[in-house]
C-alpha cells in the first residue's frame, strides 16, 4: 500500500516532468515571400523540425507549375500552346493537375461561378500579368473574349501510362490565382503533419489553416480585416478560432483601381465578362481545406450577397461570415447557421 507521502512524491515528480516538457515545447516561426505576398508558418515542437529552406522549396516548386507570372511554368506553357491536345506527366506536373482537378470540382459545385478559364478577361481588365492600358477598356472585345471562357470546354483524363491528357480550346488559358494560395497553405500544412508536427499554423497572404493548438492549449486565432480601402492589414473587428480548420477571405476593398471616375475590382463575372463590385464587401469561408475555402470565398464575391447566402446554406461542409453594406450605407454582418468560430 502506498503511503500518502509516497503519493505526494509521485504527484510532484509527474508535475515536474509535465512542467519541464511544457518548457521545452516552443513555437518556431518561419517567414518569407511567395506568390507575390508573404507566408507565415508557426509550429510547436521541442526542437526545430522544419526549416525555412524546406518551406521555400515546396512553394518554389508549386509556383513553377501554377504561376502565370513565370513564363516557363507549367501553366504558362499550357496557356501559350495553341494545340488542342496536351499530355502531362503526373510525376512532374502534380501541383498543376491537382489545381486543375480542384478547380473542376469547385466549378461544378458553384454552378460555374468559379471559373479558372477567366485568364483572358483577367488580363483584359488589368489584373493579370499583362500591363494594364486604357485601350483595354474597349468593352466591344468582351464578347469575343467570353468565347474563350468556360471550363466545360476543357477536358482532363488519366491514362494507364501515367500521363494526364488535357483537351483545351485554341487560345484559351487558365488562371489558378483564386485557388493556388489556398492550395499552397494545404501543401505546407500537410508537409508539417508528415514531419510528425501536430500543432501548426500556416498563413499565405491571409489564407490560413491550422492543426491542434498553441502552447497551453490555446486556440489558433486570426482577425478579419475591416473591409475598407483605408484600413491597414492589422485592423480587425472580428477574431476567429481556426484550430483544426481553414479560413479564406476575399473582398473588393484591396485589389482595385479607379480610371476616369470608374472603379474596377479584380472580381470578374464569368457570365458577363464584367468586373463585379456589389454591397458584399468581405466573404470569409471556413472549410477543412484551404484550397476549397479560397475558391468558395472568391465565388461568393462573384455571386453577390443574396446568392452567396443561399449557396453557402446549401453546402454541408462550408460555413461563411459576410460583411456587407445595407441600403442605408451602414456595415452589417451575416453568418451561416454553423458559423460559431467568432471569439468575443
Amino acid at each position: 500500500m502506498y503511503h500518502s507521502w509516497t503519493l505526494l512524491a509521485v504527484f510532484l515528480l509527474l508535475s515536474a516532468c509535465k512542467t519541464k516538457k511544457q518548457e521545452l515545447t516552443q513555437v518556431f516561426i518561419l517567414q518569407g515571400e511567395t506568390m507575390g505576398t508573404y507566408f507565415n508558418v508557426r509550429y510547436s515542437s521541442r526542437e526545430p523540425t522544419v526549416s525555412k529552406v524546406e518551406i521555400d522549396s515546396l512553394l518554389i516548386d508549386l509556383n513553377q507549375e501554377v504561376s502565370t507570372y513565370i513564363p516557363t511554368s507549367t501553366i504558362s506553357l499550357i496557356n501559350s500552346q495553341h494545340q488542342e491536345r496536351l499530355s502531362l506527366n503526373r510525376d512532374t506536373a502534380l501541383h498543376f493537375i491537382n489545381n486543375y482537378l480542384l478547380s473542376e470540382e469547385m466549378y461544378d459545385l458553384s454552378d460555374q461561378y468559379f471559373d479558372p478559364t477567366l485568364n483572358p478577361l483577367v488580363n483584359f481588365w488589368g489584373f493579370g500579368y499583362e500591363e494594364r492600358a486604357s485601350a483595354q477598356k474597349d468593352t466591344s472585345l468582351i464578347a469575343e473574349l467570353l468565347q474563350l471562357v468556360s471550363f466545360k470546354k476543357w477536358n482532363h483524363s488519366e491514362s494507364s501510362d501515367g500521363l494526364s491528357r488535357i483537351t483545351k480550346p485554341p487560345k484559351a488559358s487558365l488562371d489558378f490565382s483564386a485557388i493556388a494560395k489556398g492550395y499552397g497553405v494545404d501543401l505546407v500544412g500537410e508537409y508539417l503533419s508528415s514531419k510528425g508536427i501536430v500543432n501548426w499554423f500556416v498563413d499565405i497572404g491571409g489564407e490560413v489553416r491550422s492543426l491542434g493548438s498553441k502552447p497551453a492549449n490555446k486556440p489558433w486565432v486570426i482577425g478579419v480585416n475591416q473591409p475598407s480601402e483605408k484600413a491597414s492589414l492589422k485592423e480587425a473587428d472580428y477574431f476567429l478560432n481556426i484550430s483544426d480548420r481553414a479560413v479564406a477571405t476575399s473582398g473588393n476593398y484591396r485589389n482595385y483601381y479607379t480610371e476616369n471616375g470608374i472603379t474596377f475590382s479584380h472580381t470578374i463575372n464569368p457570365f458577363t465578362g464584367m468586373t463585379e463590385r456589389s454591397n458584399l464587401l468581405s466573404a470569409s469561408v471556413v472549410h477543412k481545406t484551404c484550397s476549397r475555402a479560397d475558391a468558395a470565398a472568391t465565388t461568393c464575391m462573384v455571386m453577390g450577397l443574396e446568392k452567396s447566402k443561399a449557396w453557402i446554406d446549401s453546402l454541408s461542409d462550408f460555413e461563411a461570415f459576410f460583411i456587407f453594406r445595407n441600403q442605408e450605407g451602414e456595415m452589417e454582418t451575416w453568418k451561416s447557421t454553423g458559423f460559431d468560430f467568432i471569439l468575443n
